[in-house]
């Protein structure tokens, strides 16, 4: 459907939902309650939206308001800060139904000329004529720097509509459309010249590439481009900065400006030099800060998650969408190790092999088995150089008689480091070598199927050592943990051995570390041995993690 043919017009629903809601939290939470379970009952996205397009424009502001205080958001906040992000608060792990339910509802909804201004609108309907227009006539009103004049700055980033949209926001969102125009992508080159926010985010916390992946137009790749290229310089915007290494004007070398737009196609940003009343475009590395001020470290673009904790390549990897993972990792090298509110990554779903996202899984797992090649690289060249010095051993050196893990080309070197902290270290990597000891009573007596990769035929709780195995032997078993909120399922291959321990037992941190490192399983299961006491008392010696091809089972 056409966000632009989206009809908010009609009878419907009258103002007694403005009422109902207007200042009271817990009706404005059992309002959107009703209407929400009224919407989604046994209907369709489509059957939803169109019930919700009988509401009034204004009604159904106040619908979504209601929706975003009833997942914890400060819409006194939202309110006070109208050409801002607002609050971007992490949302609630049983927040997440309606978070998603409050998306899908109003991500259109305001798509109306009478709903949302002239200016927002001329961009959504690609009117490049009509944006500059407007933009000229704030030009006229105001002197430079623009990017410090609130006039330029609210016709930018003013936010409409239920989730919050700035004109950037929409054009993206519209450009999802296999219908929209094409003039699209000239509009977002305009905004960002004159110096629209390519980081800003909507109520729900969700950026332009967010937005991408809720279409099927690859129109909207070129749009995601432009912002991850704006992204890298806009904490700059509005900034007082110095220009240095130019080559062609070196007489501009030291003068002071204030930096404004992003041209994409030049990859430049503007900086206005108040001492020449002039504006030039300038490369990146054409510009640093003043001196004693550091320019703050920000996460790329493609690695900036939602309120859920999502970030776009997480996004995309639900929606199941290829060519937008592809995109945000090979090209931009987005991340798939940072975890969303239920504990879950990219790369943790890369390993359950699940058949909704069999299009992306592929993609995500290559990725994940290189970054388990690169670690395992990393750990040899570790080992192959002297812990003191760094000298290359080759297939020389002295081991530590004690922790068996670190090499020295030379006594002098083992003695000096000894000195300079391998003794703590030593005694750190004895200590784990001895295991951890777990207590019965943290063993679940249910086994979660829904918290756990069990395998197994035989079910239940079995916290006892294996048939056949003596006390005190150690013997290998599987720890498995959907995330470091649920509990780790520990098996050994007979299965006689099986039992959920949880997340408060004395060992379990240890054990989940083991199981978040081992890459090849995605974070999700590892291989190490265990043993059982006199008692009946399970310890696990998380130093022996590896994979299971180390182990004969």
């Amino acid at each position: 459907m056409n966000p632009l043919d989206y009809d908010l017009e009609g009878s419907g629903r009258s103002n007694h939902l403005r009422q109902q809601t207007s200042n009271n939290d817990s009706s404005t939470a059992h309002e959107w309650s009703f209407l929400l379970n009224e919407t989604s009952k046994n209907r369709t996205l489509a059957e939803e939206q169109k019930k919700l397009s009988a509401l009034t424009p204004e009604d159904t502001m106040e619908l979504a308001r209601s929706g975003l205080k009833a997942i914890g958001t400060d819409v006194g906040q939202n309110d006070n800060d109208p050409m801002g992000n607002g609050d971007q608060s992490i949302i609630a792990y049983t927040c997440l139904l309606n978070a998603a339910s409050i998306f899908n509802l109003f991500r259109t909804s305001g798509f109306k000329e009478r709903t949302i201004s002239a200016f927002p609108f001329a961009c959504i309907v690609g009117s490049v004529k009509c944006a500059e227009q407007s933009l000229q006539a704030v030009y006229n009103e105001v002197d430079q720097p623009y990017s410090r004049q609130d006039l330029l700055n609210k016709l930018l980033e003013a936010r409409e509509m239920p989730l919050r949209l700035s004109p950037l926001l929409m054009v993206v969102l519209v450009s999802t459309d296999k219908d929209a125009s094409p003039s699209l992508s000239k509009v977002a080159k305009l905004l960002l010249r004159a110096g629209a926010s390519p980081d800003c985010k909507d109520a729900l916390g969700k950026t332009a590439l967010h937005y991408c992946v809720y279409g099927t137009n690859p129109g909207c790749i070129a749009l995601a481009n432009m912002c991850i290229a704006a992204s890298k310089t806009s904490d700059l915007y509005g900034n007082d900065v110095v220009l240095e290494g130019l080559q062609k004007s070196v007489d501009m070398n030291g003068m002071k400006g204030i930096v404004g737009g992003y041209d994409y196609d030049r990859d430049r940003r503007s900086v206005f030099i108040p001492e020449l009343e002039k504006e030039v475009w300038v490369k990146a590395d054409n510009i640093r800060l003043p001196d004693g001020k550091v320019q703050k470290e920000k996460p790329m673009l493609v690695d900036v998650p939602d309120r859920m904790k999502r970030t776009p390549v997480n996004e995309a990897y639900l929606w199941n969408r290829p060519n937008l993972v592809r995109f945000l990792m090979h090209e931009h090298h987005a991340s798939i190790d940072i975890k969303d509110t239920t504990g879950i990554s990219p790369k943790d779903m890369s390993a359950m092999h699940l058949p909704f996202y069999d299009q992306v899984q592929p993609i995500v797992a290559a990725a994940a088995r290189a970054e388990a090649k690169a670690a395992r690289d990393a750990k040899k060249s570790a080992a192959s150089v002297c812990g003191s010095c760094n000298k290359s051993l080759g297939s020389g050196g002295k081991k530590c008689s004690r922790c068996k893990a670190t090499f020295y080309c030379s006594r002098n070197c083992q003695v000096q480091h000894w000195k300079q902290g391998h003794k703590q270290e030593c005694d750190e990597i004895l200590a784990e070598a001895a295991g951890v000891q777990l207590s019965s009573a943290y063993v679940e007596h249910t086994i979660a199927l829904s918290t756990t990769f069990l395998l197994s035929d035989q079910f239940g709780t079995h916290y006892q050592k294996p048939d056949g195995v003596k006390v005190r032997e150690k013997f290998v078993v599987s720890a498995q943990a959907f995330s470091s909120a649920t509990p780790v399922f520990i098996r050994d291959q007979s299965g006689s051995c099986q039992f959920q321990y949880k997340t408060t037992g004395p060992g379990y941190s240890e054990i989940w570390e083991k199981v978040e490192e081992e890459s090849a399983f995605g974070g999700l299961k590892t291989y190490m041995k265990a043993s059982f006491d006199e008692a009946g008392e399970c310890t696990m010696y998380p130093s022996t993690a590896c994979i299971k091809n180390k182990y004969q089972w």
